[in-house]
C-alpha cells in the first residue's frame, strides 16, 4: 500500500426510505360471554373504613346496598385461564331532604378500557410473543386448549394496545438509560411486510443499554425505525452526556460532534468480528490468528475482573493500564507492520484499516 494513502475501511450500510404511516388501533369491539365453566375469582372494591364512616354519618345510619355492578375480565395464570369478577357495590344514601342518592366506590382503571381482558393475560400474550417468540396464532391455539378461544386478530389488537398502555413506562426506562454514565448502542435489520409491496422493507431495531449506575440497574430500551437515517439515534443522543460505546456508524459520530459532553468509544466487538471471519476461512497459522490471539488476551483480562467481582472504577482502570495496554501496544505494532504488505481491497486490509482509523476511540476504555 502506498505511503500516505488513505486506510481502507469497512463500508457502513446506509439506506433511506420513507417512514410507514402507523394505523390507529381501537379497543376490540363486541362482548362475548365468558364461559361459565372457567374458574371465577371475585374481587370486590368497597369503601375503606374512614370513607364508609363519613357516608354513614351523612346517611344517618348504615349504608343500604341496593345492587352490585359486575364486570368480568379474562385472566391468565401459568397453565390456566380464569375469570375475575370485579364487583362494585351500589349504596343508597337518604339525605336530610329525603332525596335518595346512589353512591359507588371507584375501581382501578382496566389496562384496556372496554376490553374483557385483564393485565395477567395481556402480560402472558406479550411475553409469549416477544420473549418466547411464539406467533400469535400459536398463542391463540394454546388459549383455546386452556378453555377459551381468543382469535389471533384480537390478540394482535391486545399487543398493539398494550404498547400504548406501556408507553409511559417505556419512556421512564429510556430516561433511566440516557441518565447512565455509559451507554451501549447497536442496531440490527428487521424485514417489514407492507401491503402492496412485493418485497419486504429493511427496517432497523436499535438497542440502547445503560451501565455504570450506582444502583447497579442496567436499563435497556429499544427503538424502531424504517431506515438507517441518523435522525433515529440523534433523537435520543443529541442531549446525552457520558460515554457512548458503539460502532463507527456516522449517526453516532455526528452525535459526538453535536454534543460536546458525549464521548464516543469504539466497540471492540465490531472491530474483532472481521478478523474472526477471516480466521475461520484460513485454518493455518498466520498473522490473522496472531491478531485474534492478542484480542482474546485482553478480553480475558475483562473476564477475570468480572470473575473476581471487581467493580470499583479506579481498580478496573489500574488493571487495564497494567495488563491490557501492553497487549494493545503489541497488537498495534503487528497491525502497522502487516498493512503495507496486504492488497488494499482485501478483507484483512479493510479489517486492519477499521482498527487503525479508530484506534484512539478503541483505546478509550483503558483511559477512563
Amino acid at each position: 500500500m502506498p505511503a500516505g494513502a488513505p486506510i481502507p475501511e469497512q463500508d457502513e450500510e446506509e439506506t433511506t426510505e420513507a417512514p410507514k404511516k402507523r394505523r390507529k388501533t381501537q379497543p376490540p369491539r363486541g362482548r362475548r360471554v365468558l364461559p361459565p365453566e372457567l374458574p371465577r375469582e371475585t374481587q370486590r372494591y368497597d369503601y375503606d373504613d374512614e370513607t364508609r364512616a363519613q357516608l354513614e354519618a351523612q346517611n344517618g345510619g348504615p349504608l343500604v346496598e341496593i345492587g352490585v355492578e359486575v364486570t368480568e375480565t379474562l385472566e391468565y395464570q401459568p397453565g390456566q385461564l380464569y375469570v375475575k369478577r370485579h364487583e362494585v357495590p351500589k349504596y343508597a344514601i337518604q339525605g336530610d331532604d329525603g332525596e335518595r342518592t346512589i353512591v359507588s366506590p371507584s375501581r382501578p382503571s382496566p389496562p384496556i378500557p372496554g376490553a374483557q381482558v385483564g393485565a395477567s393475560l395481556l402480560a402472558h400474550t406479550v411475553i409469549s410473543k416477544f420473549a418466547d417468540h411464539l406467533p400469535l396464532n400459536r398463542i391463540s391455539q394454546q388459549l383455546a386448549r386452556d378453555g377459551y378461544d381468543v382469535p389471533r386478530q384480537r390478540l394482535c389488537d391486545y399487543v398493539l394496545l398494550s404498547a400504548s398502555v406501556l408507553a409511559p413506562l417505556a419512556d421512564l426506562v429510556r430516561q433511566d438509560a440516557l441518565a447512565s454514565p455509559v451507554l451501549h448502542s447497536d442496531d440490527t435489520t428487521v424485514p417489514q411486510l407492507e401491503k402492496g409491496r412485493r418485497q419486504t422493507r429493511t427496517c432497523r431495531l436499535w438497542l440502547y443499554l445503560g451501565r455504570g449506575r450506582k444502583d447497579g440497574i442496567i436499563p435497556v430500551f429499544y427503538d424502531y425505525t424504517t431506515n438507517r437515517s441518523q435522525e433515529g439515534p440523534l433523537e435520543h443522543l443529541r442531549d446525552y452526556q457520558g460515554y457512548l460505546q458503539a460502532d463507527a456508524y456516522a449517526g453516532y459520530l455526528n452525535a459526538e460532534r453535536i454534543q460536546e459532553a458525549l464521548i464516543w468509544c469504539a466497540c471492540w466487538a465490531h472491530a474483532r468480528r472481521p478478523f474472526e471471519k477471516i480466521a475461520r476461512k484460513h485454518k493455518k497459522h498466520g498473522r490473522v490468528h496472531l491478531v485474534m490471539k492478542l484480542i482474546t488476551a485482553f478480553y480475558q483480562v475483562e473476564s477475570r475482573l468480572r470473575e473476581q467481582g471487581i467493580t470499583d472504577p479506579e481498580q478496573i482502570r489500574e488493571a487495564r493500564q497494567r495488563r491490557t495496554v501492553p497487549i494493545l501496544k503489541r497488537l498495534r505494532r503487528l497491525l502497522d507492520r502487516s498493512l503495507p504488505s496486504l492488497p488494499p481491497r482485501g478483507d484483512f486490509a479493510k479489517a486492519i484499516g477499521y482498527v487503525l482509523n479508530h484506534w484512539q476511540a478503541l483505546m478509550r476504555f483503558t483511559e477512563e
